[in-house]
């Protein structure tokens, strides 16, 4: 029997429970689509993530800033940070 805690619900921030807006989830017309490929996220940000919820659920982008991922200067280019 599947319990409340672990249905995911693709929508939702698993930090600040607030809808993330995620483009992936949203129909948009591919993975690059979303908002979030126009940021550099450190990878340490997966550090404040619940462990049920990493690679998941998709973070929203308040919560994302207050973590430390910056603006892209050229969004096209898509490159990993450490």
């Amino acid at each position: 029997m599947v319990t409340t805690e672990e249905i995911l619900d693709l929508d939702i921030c698993p930090i600040c429970k607030k809808p993330n807006e995620c483009q992936h989830h949203c129909g948009g017309p591919d993975e690059n689509s979303c908002w979030c490929h126009r940021l550099n996220i450190p990878k340490s940000v997966s550090d404040f993530i619940p462990e049920k919820f990493v690679g998941k659920v998709c973070l929203c982008r308040q919560c994302l800033i207050k973590l430390g991922a910056t603006e892209r200067r050229n969004p096209e280019l898509c490159s990993e940070t450490a």
